[in-house]
This record gives C-alpha cells, sequence and structure tokens, in this order.
C-alpha cells in the first residue's frame, strides 16, 4: 500500500468519525473542539456539518500556528494560539467543561512527540469536556477515565480513534448517523486523491513500455511520489519542490531531489532530460486561482521539450501544451478534477 493510498484511508476515516461523532452528539448542548487546524479541512467539514444537522454550535480551534485556507480560519474569538501545554489551560478558565465534542487531529513524522502531546491531551482535555462528551482523534489518547467507542463499519481498527466520558444519562445512537452534509473540504480532498490515484494507475499502463525518467513536479508529502514507486519498480525518478519537508525516513535519497523555485529548476530539467522523459505527474496546484493559471502556463510551456513521444503528463492543472493530446479520464474521476495528456 502506498502512502497515496493510506492517506485516502486514512482522511475516509477521519471524515466517518467525524460524522458518527456530530450524529451522536446531536441532542446535546454546547461548543466542539478542533484540535489542530491545519489546512482547515476538517473545520470546514465541520460547519458544513453542523449545518447539515441544524446545530447552531460553536468551534473553537486550537492551533500553533495557522497555514490554513483563508476560508477556513476562525475568527480571534475562536481560536488559540499556541501549543496545547498553553492553549488548554487558558480555554479551561475561559470556557470550563462545557465541550460536547473534540476533534484532534495532530500526528507527525515525530513519533515522540506525537505521544507526548497525547499524553497532555489525555490529562488536560477532559477539563474542557462535558459528561458524555464524545472524543475524536488519529491518534491513540491515553484517557484515564472515557470508554473507548466501536468504529464506524467502514473504518478500520487503529485507522482513528473514538471515546466517550463517563455520562449521567446515556447517549442513544441515532440510526441515520450517515447524514450528508454540503461538500466540504474533506470530501473535496478525498475525491481529488482517488482521482489523483485512478489517473496514476492508468498512466502507468500506457507507458509501461518506454525507456526514460519520470519526473514528480511537487514532492508535499511524497504520498504521489511512493505511489508511483510501486508502480513503476526500478525506475528513475527524479522530484522537484521548493523545499524539503520532513519526511519518512527512506522515501527519498537526495541524489533524486531537486530543489528551488519551478521556474528555475524545470528549465534547467529541459537541458538535462531533453526528450526523454516519460511521464510528468504535476501537483503544484494552490487555492489560489491567478497564480495557479500563471504557474500551469509556465509548466505547459516546458513540456515539448522536455517528454519523449507518447510521453504522459499527469497534472492537477490544465497544462494543455504543444502537439499534446488530452486524453480520456479513468471512469471513476470527474471531468475538471485532474488532467491527462499525451505528446505528439
Amino acid at each position: 500500500m502506498s502512502l497515496l493510498d493510506t492517506k485516502i484511508r486514512r482522511v475516509k476515516a477521519q471524515r466517518s468519525c467525524i460524522n458518527h461523532a456530530v450524529a451522536l452528539t446531536r441532542s446535546m448542548s454546547g461548543p466542539i473542539l478542533e484540535l489542530g487546524l491545519g489546512n482547515g479541512r476538517t473545520y470546514d467539514h465541520l460547519r458544513k456539518l453542523l449545518t447539515s444537522h441544524s446545530l447552531e454550535r460553536e468551534i473553537f480551534v486550537f492551533e500553533r500556528e495557522v497555514a490554513a485556507h483563508p476560508d477556513c480560519i476562525p475568527d480571534n474569538d475562536h481560536l488559540f494560539l499556541g501549543g496545547f501545554d498553553e492553549t488548554l489551560d487558558v480555554a479551561r478558565v475561559r470556557l470550563g467543561p462545557i465541550a460536547v465534542l473534540a476533534h484532534a487531529d495532530f500526528g507527525s513524522v515525530d513519533k515522540k512527540a506525537d505521544a507526548a502531546s497525547s499524553c497532555l491531551l489525555a490529562r488536560a482535555l477532559p477539563g474542557l469536556l462535558a459528561p458524555g462528551a464524545i472524543v475524536a482523534s488519529d491518534q491513540d489518547i491515553p484517557f484515564a477515565e472515557a470508554e473507548r467507542l466501536p468504529l464506524p463499519p467502514d473504518v478500520e481498527s487503529g485507522r482513528y480513534f473514538l471515546w466517550q466520558l463517563p455520562q449521567a444519562m446515556q447517549i442513544e445512537t441515532p440510526a441515520d448517523t450517515a447524514v450528508v452534509p454540503e461538500t466540504s473540504r474533506v470530501d473535496s480532498f478525498i475525491r481529488r486523491m482517488e482521482a489523483q490515484r485512478s489517473c496514476l494507475n492508468l498512466a502507468a499502463e500506457f507507458v509501461d513500455s518506454l525507456d526514460g525518467p519520470i519526473l514528480e513536479l511537487g514532492l508535499g508529502n511524497a504520498r504521489t511520489y511512493d505511489h508511483l514507486r510501486g508502480l513503476f519498480p526500478g525506475r528513475e525518478f527524479f522530484v522537484f519542490d521548493q523545499r524539503l519537508r520532513p519526511l519518512p525516513s527512506g522515501v527519498l535519497d537526495r541524489k533524486h531531489l531537486i530543489l528551488g523555485d519551478i521556474r528555475d529548476t524545470l528549465p534547467a530539467a529541459v537541458r538535462r532530460f531533453g526528450h526523454r522523459v516519460i511521464l510528468v505527474h504535476s501537483d503544484m496546484g494552490s487555492g489560489q486561482k491567478g497564480p495557479n493559471t500563471r504557474l500551469a502556463a509556465f509548466i505547459a510551456s516546458q513540456l515539448p521539450n522536455l517528454m519523449q513521444p507518447c510521453g504522459l503528463v499527469v497534472a492537477d492543472q490544465n497544462v494543455m501544451f504543444e502537439h499534446s493530446t488530452r486524453m480520456p479520464l479513468p471512469d471513476d474521476v470527474e471531468p475538471g478534477r485532474y488532467f491527462m495528456y499525451r505528446a505528439g
């Protein structure tokens, strides 16, 4: 299983557990705590889920440093900035034990730091939660007093975690826990990753007989790079990114990592690889339409001098280039969600 497959399963599990947790607390009154804002996907999903359930609840967000999409940043009254060791104490004084649901998403590549955060939350989080509150987390938190709840049927054991704090009254599990909200950023992210995986799988079939290097434009968390390695064992990959982020050990050797601005590194790659590249995967889009359009146009301008005849380009943006043909997408990919081109 590649990192891309793992990420898809994890985000689907996350969505299922959040949907279930909101449904379980529907009859309760109190706010929600979001521990770890990240890029704001689950925060956005919670907002839309509450709307679908006709619930008027405040969401208080805890984050060390905000780096979310502009549409997914809470106002200052609902944002606690800093480490959990600082902000949870402040929140206990300000809010008290009133939250009915807490969602924690703080896992990283640093397992020791994750374990320390889990122990901290086990001690501090109950002081913010009402009796019977539900906790959903990507990490196994060692609560002293909390009942571990069964996961939704589509979530594998250990993929996500659910607990309920001691309560005065038993909360009945509603029959309609699978209420589907208006499309959230979590939903969009899942569909995008599944489309990405389907397109890469199809591309592997088309270029398997070709000989030449493969370029990954945009390393990110190395999910698609890891997936491509599984599709093309023994092939040579070159990966481009602005900077190197923390990655699991052994994922990438520095010999094949090209760091810097793509406007500098891609023209250098043209000089280096010529017309020998068999596959380019470009995943460099952001939430900004203008910069996306300009970047896509630049990448498209370089592709004719990189690709060998019949080579493929798979991209998250429209990078139609000279002498290329747009290819049909896999059946499970909506038009416009991903793009595939064959070089002439």
